[in-house]
């Protein structure tokens, strides 16, 4: 039996879209290394630790 129906999918497909800005970012493949060290040290995960930082840099007060 699937995890998640087709409707569900569909539904988180529609929320992301009404709700989420999705951009790519390129680093250099050196900060691999460096970024994922930080991120495992914070107890985040790499997305969102580089979100953190935007947020500060930012002054935004966006919820979690």
């Amino acid at each position: 039996m699937a995890k998640y129906s087709q409707k569900q999918k569909e539904y988180a497909r529609k929320w992301d879209a009404a709700h989420l800005y999705r951009c790519g970012v390129a680093f250099p493949i050196e900060y691999k290394e460096i970024l994922t060290r930080e991120a495992e040290k914070r107890g985040v995960a790499v997305a969102r630790m580089i979100r953190d930082m935007v947020d500060r840099e930012l002054d935004l007060a966006t919820p979690s």
